[in-house]
């Protein structure tokens, strides 16, 4: 298995699918009508716990990916599943991937595993962060890679790029940098974000926010709506989007898959 041809994609549905992170609360009566100035600052003050998302590409659904948010004492687990079926010439190629992210309250990383799977050979990885050094172990084909990463600032794992916004404030002209690891690039990369307010009548979906991503050498543009939810997520490169949907959704387009 050649894992790199498919790293194109991999690439761009982990920018996708999670930075279009877990905003569908739970408890959506309990939520507030806005996102304070200020950010929400923890993330056990975040009312958004769990979401699931379309990922369409040249305007045809490819797959699904659901996020949930659960709190372990003083620490929070983030887990992701999705499935995608792409065409590659004449091939259409399955891809799972999960992973579970433990991090801190104010989303710094602690430990994560990934697994993704691909006419059923599998890429499994974990990492650990231990004072300054972030150490990764990937497994693919029976053979095991370690690798070690120096990490001179705190460091968040990719499936915190959109929950920053939320987390730290939204203001118009407001940037954010931080340091992520892709665990599909299975590399260190700087994030820059940039808030802009939307002027007139509200978007698509009511997203009266716009944030531009940059992660290396993707372009992520992001709708937001008053409380600090995506609604939509764009590639700027690629003809990738992802819509806010509901779980029935979700998992039609599973049945659909299996009865295809």
């Amino acid at each position: 298995m050649d894992w790199r041809r498919i790293g194109f994609f991999l690439v761009a549905l982990s920018i996708l699918v999670l930075t279009a992170c877990p905003f569908r609360s739970l408890r959506e009566g309990d939520a507030p009508t806005r996102l304070p100035p200020e950010g929400y600052q923890s993330l056990a003050r975040f009312p958004f716990h769990e979401a699931w998302y379309g990922i369409y590409f040249d305007d045809d659904k490819i797959g699904y990916s659901h996020f949930k948010i659960d709190q372990h004492k003083t620490s929070f687990v983030i887990a992701f599943d999705s499935v995608v079926r792409l065409r590659i010439g004449a091939q259409t190629k399955e891809i799972d991937l999960k992973e579970s992210v433990h991090v801190r309250p104010d989303l710094s990383l602690a430990s994560f595993d990934s697994l993704v799977i691909m006419d059923k050979k599998q890429m499994e990885m974990h990492g650990v962060v231990k004072g300054s050094r972030l150490e990764v172990e990937i497994a693919v084909g029976g053979e095991t890679i370690k690798r070690d990463y120096e990490v001179a600032t705190t460091l968040y794992h990719s499936s915190a790029v959109s929950l920053m916004p939320a987390l730290r404030g939204i203001r118009d002209g407001q940037t954010y940098s931080f340091l992520t690891f892709n665990a599909q690039k299975q590399q260190l990369e700087k994030v820059e974000q940039t808030i802009s307010r939307m002027t007139g009548v509200p978007g698509p979906n009511k997203s009266v926010w716009k944030v531009r991503t940059v992660c290396g050498d993707a372009v992520l543009h992001s709708w937001l709506n008053e409380q600090g939810l995506p609604v939509i997520d764009k590639a700027a490169k690629e003809p990738i989007i992802t819509f806010l949907e509901d779980e029935t959704s979700a998992k039609n387009f599973l049945r659909r898959k299996k009865q295809g």
